[in-house]
């Protein structure tokens, strides 16, 4: 429980006339949930930022005890808040569909064009800057929600998550960092789980973890014990003039389309335990992916192959409508070589529990190169113990199409990704007006960006680095 919002919730509701809550009652409502002495300090507290927040939106606002004289407007509207009236969950964040690439994407707009090697922009697996030794990648992924009380686990596949984005623009991982947050009644040995899961792939691949960071989620201030945070890798694309990062956009017409068997990372491991299915887990707990894109990276084919990317983002039909929006090309696949591309054990966990196999995360390796480079690089990989399938071709006909049962049909990126949780499942029911979704959620995002504007004038413009 988020006691901070629940205190400011409280502070801004109004009763049944429309004037505001009593103190005496905002306070009686907040000592259900903890004592006395901490809901009074609370108030204090919450008061004082409610205060300076209806200041910032209204500073002609009657009756308001917040002495803000002296604080400069320009400070002011910093402080106010940017609303959408749009939650997370409605927007679909995080669940790799339209709305989650829609959030994505504005985000990229309010980074703007930076001078990277690969922005935000691109909305490929990482990003890429310039050095004097090559170019450096760098990733971040955050730990599967579903996965606290699982810290070992979610350490594991989100450290992997990390070395596979790095991995798939062309960069050997060179060091891993970690930011995790704990909820105030977590257990400390979370933490120290989560580390190992992440440092058991540091040992096998040389990868060191060298920075971090831990924090309880909001300090003293949200209950319960819930995990979160993320893993980022940096690696380097080796070359005299800066290396070449593989990128989405790079792909050519006439190219094939390779996929690894993948079974599964955080996504198919939560699929099993919460489906009780937990005898599909052991079939994640493997590093094929990793071996298989360091053998591709570190053999003579690599110069041929014009991007990879990780089943990841809604699945195969995710990343291919990804793949075809970067390069402005099409795609035309085979279903049925795009389903036996899932682990058979794990693909037949999803039909089972009614879940599209091409519609969530499965970890495949995709290499997109010459059809001739992806017949040496099948071998390459039939040779270290990994199986391989070619799945389809990139056409000049912009968009992703599927064969399946002598027809061709279009792929069409989905709002969310498969629901493969029951929980999932009942909240997939809800869609969301897409057209009306990204009107609200544009406005937020161009009033951040007026907010960023307005500080770089604060700060001025010859601050230097």
């Amino acid at each position: 429980m988020d006691l901070e919002d629940l205190a400011l919730q409280l502070l801004s509701t109004t009763n049944a006339k429309g004037t505001p809550r009593s103190r005496t009652t905002v306070l009686k409502e907040l000592s259900k949930h903890v004592d006395k002495a901490f809901a009074e300090a609370l108030l204090v507290e919450m008061e004082a930022a409610s205060e300076l927040i209806a200041a910032s939106v209204d500073e002609e606002k009657p009756g308001l005890e917040y002495d803000h004289e002296g604080i400069d407007p320009e400070v002011l509207a910093l402080v106010r808040p940017v609303r959408t009236d749009i939650s997370a969950g409605t927007a679909g964040m995080g669940c790799r569909g339209e709305g989650d690439l829609l959030v994505h994407r504005l985000i990229a707009d309010i980074v703007g064009e930076q001078g990277a090697v690969v922005g935000v922009e691109a909305q490929d697996d990482g990003g890429a800057v310039a050095s004097e030794q090559g170019t450096i990648v760098i990733s971040v992924d955050g730990v599967h929600s579903r996965l606290s009380a699982f810290p070992f686990l979610a350490g594991f596949y989100v450290a992997q998550a990390a070395m596979r984005d790095t991995l798939v623009m062309g960069a050997r991982p060179l060091a891993l960092l970690a930011d995790v947050h704990l909820g105030d009644d977590g257990d400390v040995a979370k933490v120290f789980e989560f580390t190992a899961g992440i440092t058991s792939l540091s040992d096998i691949f040389n990868v060191p973890l060298v920075a971090g960071s831990t924090l309880r989620i909001g300090g003293d201030l949200v209950k319960g014990s819930r995990l979160s945070g993320a893993v980022g890798a940096v690696g380097l694309v080796p070359g005299s003039e800066g290396g070449r990062p593989l990128r989405r956009s790079a792909i050519k017409a006439g190219d094939s389309v390779l996929l690894t068997v993948g079974s599964g990372g955080g996504t198919i491991a939560t699929t099993a335990i919460f489906n009780r299915r937990a005898e599909v887990l052991e079939r994640t707990l493997n590093v094929d992916f990793l071996r298989a894109a360091y053998a591709v990276l570190n053999s003579k084919h690599a110069v041929d192959v014009h991007t990879m990317s990780d089943i990841t983002n809604g699945g195969v039909r995710g990343d291919m409508l990804d793949l075809a929006d970067a390069s402005g090309l099409g795609l035309l696949l085979s279903n049925e070589m795009l389903l036996r591309s899932v682990d058979p054990e794990v693909r037949t966990m999803l039909e089972e529990l009614d879940i599209d196999p091409l519609g969530v995360s499965t970890d495949s390796l995709m290499i997109v190169a010459p059809p001739a480079a992806i017949r040496n690089i099948s071998q390459l990989l039939d040779g270290i113990g990994i199986t391989s399938l070619i799945v389809g071709e990139v056409t000049s006909t912009p968009g992703a199409r599927m064969l399946k049962d002598g027809r061709t049909m279009g792929l069409e990126r989905q709002f969310r990704e498969s629901p493969y949780t029951p929980v999932k499942k009942v909240v997939a029911v809800e869609t969301a007006d897409l057209k009306a979704l990204k009107g609200g959620l544009e406005k937020g995002a161009l009033e951040a960006m007026f907010k960023k504007e307005r500080l770089k004038r604060i700060l001025g413009d010859d601050v230097g680095a």
